[in-house]
C-alpha cells in the first residue's frame, strides 16, 4: 500500500523531499531518515522534523511547522556610499547555513556566523531575502539614499 513520506536530514530535521510510495527506504541516502505523514500539504518550505536541535529534546521526532527566521535589522536606511552598513544579526548559527539574495541584484553566499553586514553603492530600495533550512524565509527592506 502506498503511503505519504518525508525524507529528512538526521542531524537537522530539514525535510529534503516528500513523496508517495510503498518503499520509503529507496528514496533516502546515508544520514537521512524517512517519516510517514498524513497531510499532503507538508513540504520542505513549511515544515521540519523536530530532531531536538532547536528544542534540546533529541527523542522528539514530531513534524512541526517552521517558524519565522529569527534576526533583526539594525537600520532600514543607509547612505549609498559603499561604506554605511546595515547589519542583520541574531541569525541562527546552527542547523545549516543561512543564504539568500537581493532579487535582481545578487546572491548572498552561505554563511553560518549569525550576522550579516550589507552595504550599497547605488541609491534605491532593496529587499534582502534570507533562507535557512529550519525556518521560513524572511525578507527585510533597506533603502539606500
Amino acid at each position: 500500500m502506498k503511503r505519504r513520506y518525508v525524507v529528512y536530514q538526521d542531524d537537522t530535521g530539514a525535510i529534503l523531499s516528500a513523496y508517495i510510495t510503498d518503499n520509503p527506504t529507496a528514496q533516502r541516502q546515508a544520514g537521512q531518515t524517512y517519516k510517514q505523514v498524513s497531510d499532503a500539504g507538508i513540504t520542505d518550505a513549511t515544515h521540519r522534523v523536530d530532531v531536538g536541535l532547536l528544542t534540546g529534546d533529541a527523542g522528539n521526532l514530531d513534524l512541526v511547522e517552521k517558524t519565522a527566521l529569527p534576526g533583526s535589522l539594525d537600520k532600514t536606511s543607509v547612505t549609498a556610499d559603499g561604506q554605511d552598513t546595515a547589519t542583520i544579526s541574531g541569525l541562527p548559527a546552527a542547523g545549516g547555513d543561512v543564504s539568500g539574495e537581493i532579487p535582481g541584484q545578487c546572491e548572498i553566499a552561505a554563511f553560518s556566523d549569525g550576522i550579516h553586514a550589507l552595504t550599497f553603492n547605488t541609491p534605491g530600495t532593496y529587499t534582502v531575502r534570507l533562507r535557512h533550512p529550519l525556518y521560513l524565509e524572511r525578507a527585510w527592506e533597506i533603502t539606500a539614499i
